[in-house]
């Protein structure tokens, strides 16, 4: 997994090589949890083949929990996530609904450029 913040768009852009497991999710929530020098109103573009054989749904309820003490310290955080595997579209839009609150957005996109255009729009 690379992450690189994007200074034209003021995205943070993470691009999973192969597919995305655990080790992933724990990396991309401690990297956000520990910078300062992140926007307040934070915007992140998942681009992921699929999803590793070992993600359970109780591995992605641990994740909004761990994602919403994460992204406290942000003011707005709105992440899009682009993949064409059928099963990662289908547990990305079950993590969607776990992460409904007054300043998180998440949503699943089979086109990258719906993905980024929505990024980019808000």
């Amino acid at each position: 997994m690379s992450i690189e913040f994007d200074e034209e768009t003021n995205i943070l852009k993470l691009n999973y090589s192969n597919s995305v497991d655990k080790a992933d999710i724990e990396q991309f929530i401690q990297y956000i949890g520990n910078s300062y020098s992140l926007p307040k109103d934070l915007k992140i573009y998942h681009r992921a083949a699929g999803l590793g054989s070992t993600m359970k749904m109780k591995d992605l309820m641990r994740f909004s929990k761990e994602m919403k003490q994460g992204t406290g310290k942000y003011d707005t955080v709105r992440a899009a996530v682009y993949t064409t595997n059928s099963l990662a579209l289908t547990l990305s839009k079950m993590y969607e609904k776990l992460n409904v609150d007054s300043n998180t957005k998440y949503k699943t996109f089979n086109s990258e450029r719906a993905a980024i255009s929505w990024l980019i729009d808000l």
